[in-house]
């Protein structure tokens, strides 16, 4: 491999110098180099003499001489450094997924979601009627479609006649009216609080003055899903914010109801919901076949 004039060997020292190539700034100089660019890409001007040379860019490593060997004296290493050229791809911020493009051109995927009947399963044959706490969590993330961070910022104060809950992801916050199944709950939960100086509805059992952590909230809804028989890939919690979306759908609610209910910042979130259920459509179409416009 040729060497450039402006590279000279490192002086023989032991230790991870030695054998090194580095770049020399007589050598630049005489050899009338680029002093611009000081990783070595111009190192060789293409005129120079008529002819064209340049550094090797491809090249990371001049391969030992044969017959030396690595353990011999200085140089020691097998390879001599010449330079270091590294590329590097970044991701695309929006990655495009495989699968049909919603309004927001972001492709759409299967929703996983359960039915009322495992809802119905999991909330309140599965759950052990002591567990006040869990039953009263996990009846809040379903008919409020709680993500686990939204359940962990609920303070006590947000709890009257109404409950607010607060949206992450750039979500939209509000009041919402109260189940009777869900205010049942939460007098019996309330009732058993005994650190009234934690703000939280559902204290940290580990930090005094903390949040239950979004760990626990996944662990041990994955060991009631378990129980109650649900399939694998359903066994997430966020499965439930899924399961109200598309059962609201079910229940003939408009596109953006369920947009305000869940606190989507877009509509185009919440027409996801609306590919899977075609409930709304058939009440439409079966309405539709009565009025004129069937008859033309």
């Amino acid at each position: 491999m040729r060497r450039c004039p402006c590279v000279r060997d490192q002086p023989n020292v032991s230790g991870h110098g030695a054998g090194l190539r580095v770049r020399d700034d007589q050598g630049v100089a005489a050899s009338g180099c680029d002093e611009g660019d000081n990783r070595g890409r111009r190192c060789c001007p293409a005129n120079r003499e008529g002819e064209q040379r340049k550094c090797d860019e491809g090249a990371l490593y001049e391969p030992t001489p044969p017959g030396q060997s690595v353990i011999d004296g200085p140089p020691s290493l097998s390879f001599h450094f010449i330079k270091m050229i590294k590329v590097v791809k970044l991701p695309s911020r929006y990655p495009r997924r495989k699968g049909t493009l919603g309004l927001s051109g972001a492709a759409t995927h299967a929703v996983l979601y359960l039915t009322k009947e495992e809802v119905q399963r999991l909330l309140l044959n599965t759950i052990p009627r002591a567990a006040i706490r869990d039953a009263l969590l996990f009846d809040l993330m379903y008919h409020y479609g709680l993500r686990r961070e939204e359940a962990t910022l609920i303070r006590r104060e947000h709890v009257g006649d109404r409950i607010w809950i607060t949206r992450v992801k750039r979500g939209e916050s509000r009041e919402y009216p109260i189940f009777a199944r869900t205010r049942r709950l939460l007098r019996s939960h309330l009732s058993t609080v005994t650190d009234v100086s934690n703000p939280y509805l559902f204290p940290s059992p580990q930090t005094s003055g903390a949040s239950v952590s979004m760990s626990l909230i996944y662990q041990g809804f994955r060991r009631y899903a378990e129980a109650a028989g649900l399939p694998a890939n359903r066994q997430h919690p966020h499965v439930l914010r899924h399961s109200i979306a598309v059962h609201l759908m079910n229940a003939g609610w408009d596109l953006a109801d369920v947009q305000k209910w869940l606190g989507h910042a877009s509509i185009a979130s919440t027409l996801i919901y609306a590919k899977v259920s075609n409930t709304r459509l058939d009440k439409k179409f079966r309405a539709l076949r009565s009025t004129e416009v069937a008859a033309l």
